[in-house]
């Protein structure tokens, strides 16, 4: 798992539009179908940004658990994101997602599916 900035907003700049004062920043420029676990305990979710690498629609899923927890393909995912091919998206929440168990997600094809497809993620939290 590299952690760098791979989008063209850089980590300061992205995190100086929440509101949130103890915020985080979590990259990964390669998410799959592998259960990524973002953060352990509570955590509140201000805004992301994500780059679908592939040729195909993605789909982001995230879970409120922690990755011993998940299973990709049989765990139903919390909140999804969809992504277009090749697409980019992101969004700051007025009113932040919370987990509280934890955050971990995955990168794939279908919807609640374990088939992978490579996400650029940046994600605030708190």
């Amino acid at each position: 798992m590299a952690i760098h900035a791979p989008n063209a907003r850089t980590a300061a700049a992205f995190k100086g539009e929440n509101d949130i004062s103890n915020s985080e920043h979590y990259q990964n420029d390669a998410v799959d179908e592998t259960d990524v676990e973002v953060r352990a305990g509570a955590v509140v979710l201000t805004g992301y940004e994500l780059h679908n690498t592939t040729g195909s629609d993605a789909f982001l899923q995230l879970f409120d658990a922690l990755a011993a927890n998940v299973t990709v393909g049989t765990t139903a995912p919390d909140y999804v994101i969809t992504l277009a091919a090749n697409a980019a998206r992101g969004r700051s929440f007025t009113k932040p997602l919370e987990f509280k168990n934890g955050l971990t997600i995955a990168g794939t094809t279908a919807w609640a599916g374990n088939t992978g497809a490579a996400i650029d993620v940046s994600l605030d939290f708190a």
